[in-house]
């Protein structure tokens, strides 16, 4: 390079030229001509021509600011130079001969700049290699003062200026200076915000030294954006920025995902759950084998977590086939993730998938067999699914584990479904004691009274009195929650049992009322749904009790729109057929009831009555009737009812 520039500023120089009386030519710069002689300055020096033995001048016509240009150039003032010959292009931009200069003599000062601030930056590295980084910062800060802004030059010297304020901070923290640790990665951050792992670590200190929530998730905000910035470059562009990186600021996907995992832990902790969880559903997306079991584990119990707390559960606005989907890449990856499995199976269930949410919750139980909630929420589905005793045998196991009011509460309810009143009333008890402020076991016990009262041969007096417990306890719950619907729904059932009608009218007419005007917004949960298809259900009871047959088909069919597979709607529906003397539609309707809850013996006795009175089916009237009795069913008639069938089959 630097031949040929040498070769361009003496050709540009020496431009002008004197013919001889013999032809030869001479080419140098004419410093002076007068009369009788010629002074121009050639390579070999200045020479001094008579004007005898001149025959010919020519002179190159050039401006001044070029001409100053190569003086200078020649006296190895390079920046003056590019400085004038800058100024004359300017004059004359169509001169690709000043153009060529210009190329030329940038691209020489740029190389020896970058030969002078590599050695710098050397010079940088060795004092730093000797712990002395105050000196190496000062090298470094001349070569950003004397480099082009945002250059490959700049971009280094920055970079690794930030660098050395980690290693002093990394210093710092092995004396447990965690403060000037702290300012040591703010000053780094100053100096150089790009660097990802400087503003995490910087995050990462502050989460642990400091109580300023906001500042410290405001950090990792920074560094993970800087961090996804980075890892989504081209890799020609990556490679171009670790040329001047130090290896122990270097950054990958790994690092990133790594920090978003401490970012979502720390969410979670102080109580941004949503935020958290997103956080956490972002990870699942990627590679799962940077984290360990454990942290996997961690991960979807976090998700689980925040989704399944009732101040978020309908916040969260999670797309289900890509979450299974994404729980699915994970569980490939480790399926000993106990969580993932369980995590599947609650979807299931909100969703009322009762059958997946079986087999789910069992693969977590096979996976990880004392961890708690799994049998409760199996045994859950299995509630759903009318299998009683074997959600019985889930909630023992999950007592064993770990005993807990929910545990005690759903116990009552399969006693009460398979009406054992007085177990059921035990474990209320017993779980109003664990927990007096919280209201399910009183809503609970309410309905164990009430159903109790209602039971064949329990006498006027000791009915009056289960079903005034019953207003008790419903009463306390109403004080403590005016708003809780399930104590509403239960004293309307009560407040019928006791044959006050009108009264119990008007708070199921409550419970239509909350949950239709949420029912329209999309947002009811399964649970909800559920009690809103009761209401339906009870109050239909009550329209049909008073003859007002019209209603009450209307408000078992909305139960019915509600939750298709709601048995006992179909049973009631029965009841309209029957009044309506549309005994085949009847006998359908029940069929139905008992096909969605085998379990019950309240709809066989209803299907055995329509066949017996009214279609005088009685081989079927009889099975239906032995099915009441096996299914735990009593009623003083039951034999005489049998009775009746097989005499009428003996005279046919």
């Amino acid at each position: 390079m630097a031949t040929a520039l040498a070769f361009c500023w003496s050709a540009a120089v020496f431009g002008d030229e004197v013919e001889l009386t013999d032809n030869r030519r001479i080419s140098g710069k004419i410093l002076e001509e007068t009369d009788d002689f010629i002074k121009v300055r050639t390579i070999q020096g200045e020479i001094t021509l008579l004007k005898s033995r001149v025959k010919n001048v020519i002179r190159e016509t050039r401006i001044q600011a070029e001409v100053d240009g190569d003086l200078a150039a020649m006296q190895k003032d390079y920046r003056t130079a590019l400085d004038l010959y800058r100024q004359a292009y300017d004059e004359h931009p169509d001169s690709q001969q000043l153009a060529e200069k210009i190329r030329n003599l940038e691209s020489m000062i740029s190389d020896r700049d970058l030969q002078a601030r590599q050695a710098l930056f050397d010079e940088a590295m060795v004092l730093v290699q000797r712990k002395n980084r105050a000196g190496a910062r000062e090298i470094l800060e001349q070569i950003v003062a004397e480099s082009e802004p945002d250059s490959a030059g700049d971009r280094r010297a920055r970079r690794a200026i930030a660098y050395t304020y980690l290693l002093d901070s990394l210093a710092h923290r092995d004396r447990v200076e965690n403060q000037l640790a702290i300012r040591c990665l703010e000053e780094a951050v100053k100096v150089d915000p790009t660097l990802p792992v400087v503003q995490l670590e910087r995050a990462h200190l502050l989460s642990a030294y400091t109580s300023n929530v906001d500042v410290t998730l405001a950090a990792f905000r920074m560094g993970l954006e800087e961090g996804a910035r980075y890892v989504a470059l081209d890799p020609r562009e990556r490679d171009r920025y670790k040329s001047f990186e130090p290896p122990e600021a270097r950054f990958d996907e790994g690092s990133l995902r790594r920090y978003q995992y401490e970012y979502g832990v720390l969410l979670f902790n102080w109580g941004k759950t949503q935020e958290a969880a997103r956080v956490f559903l972002d990870l699942l997306k990627g590679d799962m084998k940077v984290f360990t079991k454990v942290e996997s584990d961690r991960i979807i119990k976090y998700i689980v977590d925040a989704y399944t707390d009732p101040a978020t559960n309908r916040a969260l606005e999670f797309d289900r086939a890509t979450l299974h989907e994404q729980l699915d890449t994970a569980l490939a990856l480790d399926p000993s993730v106990t969580r993932g499995w369980f995590f599947k199976g609650r979807l299931y269930l909100d969703d009322d998938r009762t059958t997946e949410a079986v087999k789910m919750l069992t693969r977590a139980i096979e996976v990880g067999q004392n961890v708690p909630e799994l049998y409760l929420n199996r045994a859950k589905a299995n509630i759903r699914l009318h299998e009683y005793e074997l959600a019985r045998r889930d909630l023992e196991r999950e007592i064993s584990i770990q005993d807990s009011y929910a545990v005690r509460c759903m116990l009552a309810d399969v006693s009460l479904r398979c009406s054992e009143y007085d177990a059921a009333l035990e474990q209320l008890t017993k779980a109003v004691e664990m927990e007096p402020e919280q209201l399910p076991a009183l809503i609970l016990r309410a309905r164990a009274y009430r159903l109790q009262a209602m039971t064949t041969g329990v006498s006027p007096t000791r009915r009056d009195e289960l079903l005034l417990n019953a207003k008790r306890d419903l009463e306390l719950v109403y004080f403590k929650n005016n708003k809780s619907r399930e104590a509403v729904l239960e004293l309307g059932r009560v407040l019928r049992d006791g044959k006050m009608y009108a009264e119990a009218e008007k708070w199921l007419n409550q419970v239509i009322g909350d949950l239709r005007g949420e029912e329209t917004t999309a947002t009811l949960s399964v649970d909800d749904k559920g009690l809103l298809a009761e209401a339906y259900v009870e109050r239909g009871g009550l329209l049909l009790d008073g003859d007002n047959r019209n209603r009450a088909e209307e408000d078992f069919r909305n139960a019915l729109k509600i939750q298709p597979n709601c048995a006992i709607a179909f049973n009631r529906l029965g009841q309209v057929a029957e009044k309506q003397l549309n005994y085949e539609k009847a006998r359908e309707n029940y069929a139905k009831a008992i096909e969605l809850d085998p379990k019950s013996a309240e709809f066989e006795l209803s299907m055995a009555q329509v066949c017996h009175t009214f279609l005088k089916e009685y081989e079927r009237a009889i099975e239906h009737y032995e099915a009441y009795r096996r299914k735990g069913g009593v009623n003083l008639k039951l034999n005489s009812w049998i009775s009746q069938c097989e005499t009428a089959l003996q005279a046919k």
